[in-house]
This record gives structure tokens, C-alpha cells and sequence, in this order.
């Protein structure tokens, strides 16, 4: 037999103590998740309403983790209920916590993507390509991580990528071979080719070997 030993309703959460079978367990949940036990002291609770205390508990429990998450860095959704889950969490209190901050607006995947993208453009040196693979990667989703890259100038991204160029190669000059293998690299970090080549036409000269003259 389960009863409820004790309560205490504050405005935003609530604590109710609990004796099952003889021993004492204690949960928090907010405010408007008790209200539908519609529970007072000394009553009596069956199973499946206990259970489901429980669940409004966890619930609970991970809304605020997910709070102190977002707290640290931007999240998607998606991506929050993967660390939900990945920190214990039942996967489908997890996906509850995530929606219930999209819910409140404290997540806005279209904000973050874009603070994200400028960030990263800035940064990290990463052209769109790059920043839509990590944006998806992250949860976000496809529409989102694809037009986040948009909101960045366009010379931020060629600002980043002069800087990359002129990291690898300080002196202006590379060889056939040398400036393939930049190609390639730049390619990695999202750059376009069209991108690249319009930057180290105007930033490299290329030195050819003597059969290729």
C-alpha cells in the first residue's frame, strides 16, 4: 500500500513525500504536473497513479537538466534529447523535456543555427558546406541547418577563406601539386571550388615544373 504522507506546494514546483510498502520516497515536480493527481495528505494511491507520480517526477527532472544544458551551449531538439538520454534519461521523458523548452522558446533552433553559423564562419574558418554538415550532425534540422549559412555575409566567408589560404601558403606561391592538395583542404571546410579558385586566383601564384611549361 502507497500513501501520501506528506505535501508542499510552492508556486512553481512541488514536494510530496510518499510511504510505499513501508519505506519513504520523496519526489519534485512542478506545479502544474501534481495537479492532475488531485492528491491530498493521508490519501491513498494505487499503482498505476503512483507510476505515473514517478514519471511526472522524472519528467520534471529532466526539464531541468535540459535547462542547465541549454545553459552551457545552443541545442537543437533533437540534439538535446540525445544528451537527455545519453545522461540516463528514459528516451521518451527526454524527447518530452526537449519539446517542452521549444515549447517555452527557451530553444529556437533558427536562432541558434544562425548565432552558430556566424560563429563558426568567424572563428572557425568553416565555409556553408561545413557549417550545414555540423549543423545537421547536431540535430538541427535539414531545412534549418541548410539556410542558416545564408544569414552569414558573404565576406565573412571570403574573409575566412583568404585567412585559410594565406595560413597554408604565406609566401603567395605553391606548385601544381601543392595547390591541388590546398584545393582538397579547403574543400574539407566547406568551401565551394568556385569559392576557392576566385580567392587563390587573386592570392597565389602557381609554379609550374619545367615539363609542364
Amino acid at each position: 500500500m502507497t500513501v501520501l504522507k506528506s505535501v508542499k506546494i510552492g508556486e512553481r514546483r512541488v514536494s510530496a513525500v510518499f510511504v510505499a510498502d513501508g519505506a519513504v520516497e520523496k519526489y519534485r515536480m512542478t506545479a502544474p504536473l501534481w495537479e492532475k493527481f488531485s492528491l491530498s495528505e493521508g490519501d491513498e494511491v494505487d499503482d498505476a497513479t503512483f507510476s505515473e507520480v514517478r514519471r511526472a517526477s522524472a519528467m520534471s527532472e529532466a526539464v531541468t537538466a535540459a535547462g542547465r544544458i541549454v545553459e552551457v551551449s545552443p541545442q537543437s531538439e533533437i540534439g538535446l534529447a540525445r544528451k537527455l538520454a545519453r545522461r540516463g534519461f528514459d528516451r521518451e521523458i527526454a524527447k518530452y523535456a526537449a519539446a517542452a523548452l521549444s515549447k517555452a522558446g527557451v530553444l529556437n533552433e533558427k536562432r541558434d543555427a544562425e548565432a552558430y553559423a556566424d560563429a563558426a564562419a568567424r572563428r572557425k574558418k568553416w565555409g556553408p558546406a561545413r557549417i550545414t554538415a555540423e549543423l545537421m550532425a547536431k540535430g538541427y534540422p535539414a531545412a534549418v541547418a541548410k539556410a542558416a549559412p545564408l544569414s552569414v555575409p558573404e565576406e565573412e566567408y571570403r574573409a575566412a577563406l583568404r585567412e585559410r589560404i594565406k595560413s597554408r601558403c604565406p609566401s603567395g606561391q605553391v606548385t601544381e601539386k601543392e595547390r591541388a592538395t590546398l584545393f582538397s583542404s579547403l574543400s574539407r571546410y566547406g568551401f565551394s571550388g568556385g569559392e576557392i579558385r576566385r580567392e587563390a586566383e587573386t592570392m597565389l601564384t602557381v609554379i609550374y615544373d619545367d615539363e609542364n611549361e
